[in-house]
């Protein structure tokens, strides 16, 4: 009898009532000459068919490990939908001899010609196999004869030895998929538990079965299983000897007519709300062993982590940097001046090896003496070093935005290891990878949400990674006109935060006339004149730089009257939501805000007609606001303008209210000054 497991239920999608077969290598002469999307005549490309298949096998030498059969049909509509036929995926390893494995594929083009559905089939030497990190190495393809109306197709089988760690099975893409099959079948030891990202309504059905499982010794599979997922090495290889009958469990899952995902500016990863569905394992009941839980609350988790001897038992070496210590801490008088001075040693001495995890790599001591580790490897030596100095100090588990958020608890969560400082109650986060940081910064990739601080006894709390203090942009631009009714300017600008480091680590290695080079391919109407920049190789300091320039046309003169509008080259004009609704939040990563003033000498022989009107804008719940204001004082207008975003997350149900915002934003810097003749 089959249950049905309802997951989410917040977009229309709609579930197939009719069936049609996708058999592989049956591609009709009506796909091919469909020459865009019925429902999304945008769309460059579309995905006919997609299909997972998902069971598991076992063998004495290497325990259960996952095979996964997968087939895709993808439609090319357009010379914009040719990069659908690169195709890529993953295989994992965790030693370099324990690894994912593949085989079976088979992939062909097809298209319409004379009539006729011709097809071209990938050749061997069109595969191949890059590293994308010590850990991942991808499988790659270019389909051949590629032309607008094609249609590609491939399948290949996926095995992998980690079944405590299985790939998320992708629902949704950034052109629409037609259909989508997902089967999952598992054998009675394993208990699952079933995590979606995404929107979509998901009708998971699960059901019971029985299947054979085949093993490859002439002992009795029950009396010699081992423990389940373990990673030995080489490649899991079946050698049919027995067979024994077991019962399963099965999760259908059918999808038809998935929309394309819509990315827009101020998302966090886009693949955060992409639709998927993550298979977890929840416990295993194996013969002879009875249960075992083994994902159950984030703090069990985080004490199974901590008591890894690639974490916790690292935190606990300290002879290594013993006599380096005692240096830092002969010049270090509060235990401000510790940390700092702690933090800078490391992050000096360190070079990251853009290795993230959670675990050493090659350990703390071995990095110590080579000057080079993962995350977790510098970041638990600073912690080390913190703890030895007298301060409290304890590790932080992140998961890196490109990794995603961690919505529910599993030991796969995190990616990425940071330190923590506690000084008078007041916390202090550090990342010693980052040669450019400091103290209490973390990179863009790292301000995802929430981290998981573990302290010395193994508990766990969540923290806020996300930074409180608005980074800024202040400016001050001065106006004056000559005899033509041209415009000299001068500008001075102090930039701190984020937007600080930002501007750094675009400019860092620029001298100053690339530096005006590039500001006069953003600015093409302004020629710069005498310049200063100060402080783009200074970590601690903020960005100081200023200017003087001239602007081609500054003013419509018509009649007695002369139009300005004042903010110029300032003025940012493009509102970046375009989109009519919004599911995801609006992820500005930290509070900004931007201070305007324009000082302007009014022109000999004229007097001021009309003045913009004051205005201010508050988003709802202080998320955000922009003033403006103009008055003359003296022989002079001050128009002053500050655009305000005091959070780093703006919920969807405010999004219309946002785009209005920049809108009145947007109107309010278009509007001029009228100047008239005395």
């Amino acid at each position: 009898m089959k249950q049905t497991l309802l997951l989410i239920a917040l977009t229309l999608i709609t579930f197939p009532t009719l069936a049609q077969d996708y058999d592989f290598g049956d591609v009709s002469k009506e796909e091919l000459l469909e020459t865009e999307h019925p429902d999304h005549p945008d769309a460059s490309a579309s995905i006919l068919y997609r299909e997972y298949k998902t069971r598991f096998s076992y063998s004495e030498e290497y325990g259960f490990f996952a095979i996964t059969e997968v087939q895709e049909r993808i439609k090319i509509y357009n010379k914009e939908g040719y990069k659908y036929a690169d195709v890529a995926f993953k295989l994992h390893t965790s030693d370099g001899r324990t690894k994912d494995t593949y085989n079976g594929l088979k992939a062909y083009t097809y298209n319409l010609e004379g009539g006729k559905v011709k097809k071209e089939k990938l050749k061997n030497n069109g595969i191949f196999e890059e590293e994308a990190s010590k850990y991942t190495t991808l499988v790659k393809f270019a389909m051949p004869n590629i032309n607008d109306g094609s249609i590609i197709e491939y399948k290949y089988e996926l095995q992998t030895p980690y079944i405590y760690n299985l790939d998320e099975y992708s629902l949704q893409e950034f052109i629409p998929i037609k259909k989508s099959v997902l089967k999952f079948t598992s054998p009675e030891y394993f208990g699952w538990n079933l995590h979606q990202r995404g929107t979509l309504p998901l009708n998971v059905e699960q059901g019971r079965g029985r299947d054979k499982i085949t093993y490859d010794h002439s002992e009795a599979l029950l009396d010699k299983m081992k423990d389940v997922g373990s990673q030995r090495h080489g490649k899991p290889t079946i050698n049919t000897r027995n067979t024994i009958d077991v019962q399963t469990d099965i999760y259908d899952l059918e999808l038809s007519n998935v929309p394309p995902l819509k990315d827009e500016a101020y998302t966090n990863n886009v693949n955060n709300y992409k639709n998927s569905l993550k298979f977890e394992v929840s416990f295993r009941n194996l013969p002879g062993k009875g249960l075992e839980t083994v994902t159950t609350t984030w703090d069990n988790i985080t004490e199974t982590i901590y008591r890894s001897s690639r974490f916790g038992n690292e935190l606990d070496k300290k002879g290594y940097f013993k006599s380096d210590l005692e240096r830092i801490l002969n010049t270090s008088n509060t235990e401000e001046e510790i940390v700092f001075n702690i933090y800078e040693f490391v992050k000096k001495k360190m070079n990251w090896n853009d290795y993230v995890g959670i675990y050493t790599d090659e350990g703390v001591v071995k990095a110590y003496r080579t000057n080079t580790g993962n995350s977790a490897d510098i970041n638990l030596m600073l912690t080390a070093m913190l703890r030895e100095a007298g301060i409290t100090s304890n590790p932080v588990l992140v998961s890196t935005r490109d990794h995603g958020i961690p919505v529910s608890p599993t030991i796969n969560g995190f990616n990425f290891v940071i330190s923590s400082a506690t000084i008078n109650q007041e916390l202090y986060l550090l990342d010693a990878t980052n040669k450019n940081g400091s103290v209490n910064f973390l990179e863009e990739h790292l301000l995802n949400w929430n981290g998981r601080q573990i302290t010395e006894d193994g508990r766990s709390r969540w923290i806020n990674l996300n930074p409180t203090s608005h980074s800024e942009n202040n400016t001050i631009m001065s106006l004056k006109f000559d005899e033509a009714m041209q415009i000299e300017g001068s500008l001075n600008s102090k930039i701190t935060g984020h937007s600080a480091y930002n501007f750094k680590k675009r400019f860092s290695r620029k001298s100053e006339d690339e530096l005006v080079a590039t500001f006069e391919s953003d600015y093409p109407n302004v020629k710069f004149g005498e310049y200063s920049f100060k402080n783009h190789n200074k970590t601690y300091e903020p960005i100081l730089y200023s200017y003087k320039f001239n602007v081609e046309k500054p003013v419509d003169v018509i009649e007695d009257k002369c139009y300005l509008t004042p903010m110029l080259h300032l003025a940012d004009l493009q509102n970046p939501f375009v989109l009519e609704n919004r599911t995801f939040p609006i992820d500005y990563q930290y509070p900004r805000k931007t201070n305007y003033i324009v000082n302007i000498a009014i022109p000999d022989g004229y007097n001021v007609s009309t003045l913009p009107e004051s205005t201010k804008v508050l988003l709802p719940e202080e998320l955000g606001e922009f003033l403006y204001k103009a008055k003359q004082v003296g022989n002079n207008v001050q128009v002053s303008y500050q655009f305000v975003i005091n959070s780093n997350l703006v919920p969807s149900k405010y999004y219309n209210e946002l785009k209005t915002f920049y809108n009145l934003a947007i109107e309010k810097q278009e509007e001029k000054i009228v100047f008239v003749k005395s």
